[in-house]
């Protein structure tokens, strides 16, 4: 007996309506070419031991959308996109043409979403996370899918704890002001982020201790890839389609270019990352963007979320402040799910002083900038370069309490959980005030200043202890913060306390 091939069976699927099984497994839709998800079947295979309910279409997004009884909870799109010329067959997928509102003459008039796919109520605003694997050949597909995978097994070490940011020169301003973005972008990162975060910084102003040498800050970022990027990795600045700007030196920026990547270290897949900036996570230009270069080297993140366009700092930093926010509240751990969460959160959210400060900052072509529309476009030009179903290996909750003793501290583990690796006990100091760095700074002397000032903002381990069998103790810091980390059973859990005299 004869068995049809599996590119038959394929096509099959593809005219045929998507009904859901009996036991109505949330759904992770595929689209693409049918060579495109053979190469990607690790990864299908992968989300079908997961419990998903895998689906697959040939057919052009809307379309395959419409032939699904019920609407799916992940779409995953399988190729690259170009804007320049007539999509090739094959290995090319179309993300929806849209048009931007501009404020600067300079800008495109239009770009290119994947994100509208995932609307499913008409308003323009996504309900459902859409990822895309932009590879241009089978090989380069079977190689993000590989990543995705093996990034998801790895186990969850100490390094989740840790929130590296690479925060560039706004450069709207003089010194002064440049300083006033610094502070208050530390600020906001310590007062947004989880108690237990490691706060890992590099600075793009160049009188900040934090900006160590500007000429290094390549390999710093890299050098944060290599431990695994954190929870996840933050880049916010100034960006184009193929490369990220870091700060001002003399009549040239540093920069971060596609054609860097390659020097990222390592086969280890790193955590996600987000680049708040313009045009960094274009799919659709003739050349590679940074964010699929960054997607496509072993050791760089397992996806990249990115603009495809010229993004406005308002939402931007609305953006970015909601996607704190959701991690703390910890509905899901699967990056499309905190991604379109945080989106819609930063659509809704109002701060009449931050407004004031960046509505106009980079411009108006109007009377009056269309704030709304501004931030309807900044929902839609984000494009997520990876699978939106991935996980952020997020600690989860440590039951715990701390306690006043006279002039010290008790912690207790109240529920510990079993077959403990370790238990370690970390303090942070409460942030300090960073004196500004001096300009006649050798590089060595930069470079400990920055280490010193880094390390100020990171939990200091004051104990570990393997296989644990007690689960209390004191500490003699009345002040900063106590963190308690436990591994068990290949998963981190974790607490904190803010002490306060």
């Amino acid at each position: 007996m004869r068995f049809p091939h599996p590119s038959f069976l394929l096509a099959l699927l593809a005219i045929l309506p998507i009904r859901v099984s009996g036991n109505d497994l949330p759904i992770w839709l595929v689209i693409g070419d049918e060579k495109l998800q053979e190469a990607a079947a690790p990864l299908l295979e992968y989300r079908r031991s997961e419990g998903f309910d895998v689906r697959t279409s040939t057919l052009s997004v809307k379309k395959a959308l419409e032939n699904l009884v019920k609407q799916p909870n992940y779409i995953v799109l399988l190729g690259d996109d170009v804007l320049s010329s007539e999509p090739e067959q094959g290995a090319y997928l179309k993300g929806e043409r849209r048009t931007l509102y501009r404020w600067q003459k300079t800008q495109p008039e239009g770009f290119v979403s994947d994100a509208v796919f995932g609307d499913t109520d008409g308003d323009e605003i996504p309900d459902i996370p859409v990822g895309r694997l932009p590879g241009r050949t089978p090989e380069a597909v079977s190689q993000i899918a590989r990543k995705i995978v093996h990034y998801e097994n790895l186990p969850a070490t100490q390094d989740v704890l840790r929130f590296p940011v690479w925060a560039g020169n706004p450069a709207y301003g003089d010194h002064f002001q440049a300083n006033m973005a610094s502070n208050l972008l530390r600020q906001t990162l310590h007062m947004q982020a989880p108690v237990w975060a490691d706060l890992d910084l590099i600075m793009g102003n160049a009188t900040d201790p934090l900006s160590a040498v500007p000429e290094k800050h390549v390999d710093l970022f890299h050098e944060s890839l290599a431990k695994g990027g954190g929870l996840f990795t933050g880049l916010m600045g100034h960006g184009g389609n193929d490369a990220f700007y870091s700060m001002p030196v003399g009549r040239t920026w540093i920069a971060y270019h596609s054609s860097q990547v390659e020097q990222v270290v390592g086969t280890v897949p790193a955590s996600p990352a987000i680049i708040f900036s313009c045009d960094c996570g274009n799919f659709a230009h003739s050349d590679e963007s940074l964010a699929e270069s960054l997607l496509k080297v072993p050791g760089g993140p397992s996806a990249v979320i990115a603009a495809t366009t010229q993004s406005h700092p308002l939402p931007n930093y609305y953006s970015s402040i909601c996607w704190l926010q959701e991690l703390k509240r910890r509905p899901s751990d699967r990056l499309g799910d905190i991604w379109v969460a945080a989106q819609k959160a930063g659509y809704k959210k109002r701060d009449a002083l931050v407004e004031l400060v960046l509505a106009n900052i980079e411009g108006k072509l109007e009377g009056k900038l269309d704030t709304p529309r501004i931030r309807k476009d900044h929902v839609l030009l984000y494009a997520l370069l990876g699978d939106p179903a991935t996980r952020l290996k997020q600690p989860l909750p440590l039951k715990a309490t701390f306690e006043r003793e006279g002039d010290q501290w008790r912690w207790t583990v109240t529920d510990p959980p079993r077959g403990a690796d370790y238990l370690q006990i970390a303090h942070r100091t409460p942030p300090p005030l960073l004196e500004p760095k001096a300009e006649d700074l050798s590089d060595q002397a930069a470079m400990v200043l920055y280490r010193k000032a880094s390390s100020a903002l990171q939990f200091q381990e004051l104990l570990k202890v393997n296989s644990p069998t007690s689960w209390t103790g004191l500490t003699q810091h009345r002040r900063g913060t106590l963190r308690l980390a436990v591994q068990a059973a290949g998963r981190l859990r974790v607490a904190a306390k803010e002490l306060k005299e």
